[in-house]
This record gives structure tokens, sequence and C-alpha cells, in this order.
């Protein structure tokens, strides 16, 4: 059963890949990701002979088949384009009203308060520009854990910028965190 379902696939392929590698670039407009997906339809046809399914038309299992990966491609592209937006929409909240800090001394004393797991949230979520769902599965933490890092490395930093401007609240002391004052209305006038 399984040199028979090889030698069909191995057919089928031949004849059936290229039409299937055109059908999903036209649909995702990419071609590598296209190429992966024909890939995965041809593992999808292998295990459906082996399971004893019967395909008369071979490229209309394949296109089928292709369609609804590419499919469910499409839809994970866009929930982590939704993802990755809610994130920069997250680190636009991060500002503290009334100041901004230089970013790389206030990442550098958040980071030094910080515990070993915490340094590792907030380098996915600098660095690597991670989602939460994604530190989720390279920690191994719970999303709820995650959010909670996230949550104290924000009180950390607000705390820091807090009070960097109250021990010097005009930057003449040339503290390791630059404050800025944000522009007044009146300051034009």
């Amino acid at each position: 059963m399984m040199a028979a379902s090889l030698h069909l696939t191995h057919e089928a392929y031949s004849r059936h890949a290229a039409y299937i590698q055109a059908h999903l670039t036209a649909i995702l407009r990419d071609e590598a990701e296209a190429w992966d997906l024909t890939q995965e339809t041809f593992v999808h046809y292998i295990i459906f002979l082996n399971r004893g399914g019967r395909a008369g038309y071979p490229l209309g299992f394949l296109y089928r088949a292709a369609s609804r990966l590419a499919v469910k491609h499409l839809r994970r592209r866009r929930r982590r384009a939704k993802m990755l937006a809610a994130a920069a929409e997250d680190e636009r909240r991060v500002e503290v009203p009334g100041g901004r800090i230089e970013a790389r001394s206030l990442l550098r004393a958040v980071m030094d308060r910080l515990d070993p797991w915490g340094k590792v949230v907030a380098k996915a979520i600098m660095l690597d520009e991670m989602s939460t769902t994604e530190i989720c599965n390279y920690t191994g933490f719970s999303r709820g854990r995650v959010r909670r890092r996230i949550n104290k490395i924000r009180a950390l930093a607000k705390n820091i910028e807090l009070n960097a401007k109250k021990s010097d609240p005009f930057g003449r002391l040339g503290s390791s965190l630059q404050v800025e004052e944000p522009l007044k209305r009146g300051d034009f006038e």
C-alpha cells in the first residue's frame, strides 16, 4: 500500500506541482510561501492515500487541499498582523504624560531592576518584537504570567522616569536618564 501511494504521489507531483504552485502564488502573492504550501499540500495528499483514500482526479483533490491551506495561512497572517498592531499600540501607551525619556537609558535602568525571567520577556518584546502568544510559546509561561511581567516592566519604567523627574527636574545633574520636557501651548506665543 505504501509503495503504491508513493508512486501515485510521485506521479501526481511531477504532473501537478507547477499548477498547484501557480494557484497558491496567485492567492498568497508570495512565491516562497506558495512553495511551502505546495509541499504541505502534497504531504496532505500522501496522508490521504495512506489512510486508504482514493482520488480519481488527483488535481481536484490537490486544488481543494491547497485552497484550504491557503485560506488558513491567510487567516494566520491576518491574525499575526492584528497582534503586531495591538503590540505597537500597547507600546505607544507606555509613554508617561508630561515627559519623555531617552529609550536606551530607560531600558538599561529597567533591565538592571528585573529578575532573569523579566529580562527574557523584556528582550522578547523590545528586541525580537514578539507578541504575547509568541512569548508564551518561547518561555512556557501562561498568558497571565507574561502580562504580569509586562505590567511590571511598564510600572518600573514609569517609576524610574518619575523618580528621574523628581530628583532632577531641569536636567542639571547629568543623570543617566535624560528627561525632556514636552512642549506646551504657551511656548510659541
